[in-house]
């Protein structure tokens, strides 16, 4: 029904420890192990399976597609950071947002993507002529961007891959030029317009847009990288005290 990202058929594939549903992306097996050998046993991530990802069977973090009640739920896009990467299903800020405000929130947010990956969900899910209680964009950085490949594989291009020589040149020329990064993701916004009420905001403060307000943080993740439970739960209260419902 949506785009799937490239990143969940690498680990929904993966036959190692390396791969789902303990570990996935960033938030990977050697990265953990590398943090137990510095850490210890007194690490609150020590045990491998305090961590689980439960993803539908096109990647994303929520119920199959087809048994989500979307006029009765709010839909928070984002990246990483509201997908959740390095905490476990019931600790993501969808998750604890369901549990501050007693209404379904879906989580429709995928690692390292970018804000042409919100536009494009955002015109497949209007196409089919879905209308949520709400919808929540938490945008992430603008210099990223989305190609869509055969199968509606999303690939996600940024500064983690922006030297290697896979990347087109025209992407890594737009991923370079701030200017052209602000302009579009602004564009983007304009573009994610819907029937329902719908609130915008970043966790990037170098996203500087007038009235996107930008979300806190505070602890990490298993990966030491993302808002930990107790960072996911400041964005949760944060986002809830911004929205009217």
């Amino acid at each position: 029904m949506l785009l799937t990202s490239d990143y969940y058929f690498k680990y929904r594939l993966g036959t190692s420890a390396d791969s789902l549903p303990y570990f996935y992306a960033g938030d990977s097996w050697d990265n953990y192990q590398q943090k137990l050998g510095l850490l210890g046993s007194h690490w609150t991530f020590s045990d491998p399976k305090r961590v689980h990802y439960s993803l539908n069977n096109q990647g994303y973090r929520c119920d199959q597609f087809e048994d989500i009640p979307w006029s009765e739920s709010i839909l928070l896009f984002g990246c990483s950071i509201i997908f959740g990467v390095g905490i476990s299903d019931h600790e993501t800020v969808p998750e604890q947002l369901t549990s501050i405000i007693g209404k379904p929130v879906i989580n429709l947010a995928q690692g390292g993507s970018s804000p042409e990956f919100q536009r494009l969900i955002t015109e497949i899910l209007r196409a089919r002529e879905i209308v949520p209680r709400a919808v929540i964009y938490v945008w992430p950085n603008s210099d990223r961007y989305c190609t869509v490949e055969q199968g509606g594989i999303a690939r996600h291009w940024g500064s983690w891959n922006v030297h290697k020589d896979e990347m087109p040149q025209h992407i890594r020329e737009f991923i370079l030029d701030p200017e052209k990064n602000l302009q579009y993701v602004q564009s983007c916004i304009d573009q994610c317009q819907w029937s329902c009420p719908a609130y915008h905001f970043t966790a990037r403060p170098q996203l500087a847009l007038p009235g996107i307000p930008i979300i806190p943080t505070s602890d990490r993740s298993r990966d030491g990288h993302h808002p930990g439970p107790v960072g996911a739960l400041r964005i949760a209260q944060f986002l809830s005290k911004n929205i009217n419902l």
